[in-house]
């Protein structure tokens, strides 16, 4: 699974699910990507994945999309896409 996971430093709740999906061991167990949404060099991966809100996570299994979730969710939803 590639995990695609757009975010700030700025946003409280991105810091807190990036914390979460970190203590969850989900990020060593997949491709994991973290995108600075706020900084001038991601605007362009930004506007091509429609991120408007944060946090925005997408995650893919080989090239298909399961998951596209912008704003808030919780640890144990993404945990459940990442098992099916």
């Amino acid at each position: 699974m590639k995990i695609l996971f757009f975010a700030s430093t700025e946003c409280p709740y991105c810091e807190i699910l990036y914390n979460n999906l970190k203590k969850s061991g989900l990020l060593s167990e997949h491709d994991f990507t973290y995108i600075d949404a706020l900084s001038d060099d991601t605007q362009e991966i930004c506007d091509k994945n429609r991120v408007d809100e944060l946090p925005h996570i997408k995650i893919y299994d080989d090239s298909k999309l399961i998951l596209n979730c912008c704003g808030e969710i919780s640890i144990e939803d993404v945990e459940e896409y990442l098992k099916n």
